[in-house]
């Protein structure tokens, strides 16, 4: 009886130290969308801004710098989605770990709701039986729309600059372009469909983490 008291209590302790891990890493998280939101808010305000310079100007030249801008947007939105999704993956393990040691389901949103409703490409409606697209995924598709008519717009706008510059002018620029936009879209690829891969690595490190923890209390044990 007193060993399962003791025991009842040592979960608790458990519990709360990983509560405040969980805690600290939902407020990064947190900071994470803010950041993100923020910067890509003033980068849309210069890319606005660099169209209207050129609109003014009646001057293609704006229009040549615009699409590797708005690559640089990409770039960033890329690298703040790879900290996101270790974030959530790590956040994800907690969860399930918080459940195994209270005995009871306890959080969901990070390891249930989410892979559920935000990280797949369909969801299964249960009042209709049907599937719709995800959020996610439709924000994602007319992200990439969007770039892609805003880029194409300013390649057209910019055409004549670049015909009168030459022929080597045209492939160093289109050549560049488009390894630029290869590498987004590569890396992008990757940070959103990492975070499997992530929540495998952390799970394995902290069975690792465990058995090291272990051996150190037994020190008698081989």
């Amino acid at each position: 009886m007193k060993q399962s008291h003791s025991k009842g209590e040592s979960n608790l302790d458990h519990v709360t130290v990983l509560l405040h891990e969980y805690d600290a890493l939902v407020a990064e998280n947190r900071i994470y969308l803010e950041s993100t939101d923020r910067k890509l808010s003033i980068g849309m305000a210069i890319a606005s801004a660099i169209v209207g310079a050129g609109f003014l100007s009646s001057s293609p030249v704006y229009f040549l710098a615009l699409p590797f801008f708005v690559l640089f947007l990409a770039l960033f939105v890329v690298a703040q989605t790879a900290g996101i999704v270790l974030v959530a993956s790590q956040l994800a393990v907690l969860e399930k770990r918080i459940n195994l040691i209270a005995g009871a389901t306890l959080l969901t949103y990070f390891s249930s709701t989410v892979p559920k409703t935000c990280d797949v490409v369909r969801c299964y409606d249960l009042g209709t039986g049907r599937h719709w697209i995800s959020f996610n995924f439709f924000y994602l598709l007319a992200a990439f729309l969007l770039l892609f008519l805003l880029c194409a717009y300013s390649l057209f706008r910019s055409l004549s600059v670049l015909l009168a510059s030459g022929m080597w002018s045209i492939l160093l620029y289109s050549g560049t372009f488009v390894f630029c936009l290869a590498a987004i879209i590569f890396l992008g690829i990757r940070a959103a469909t990492n975070k499997r891969r992530f929540i495998r690595l952390i799970e394995h490190h902290r069975i690792q983490l465990d058995r090291d923890a272990e051996q150190r209390a037994s020190p008698g044990k081989e």
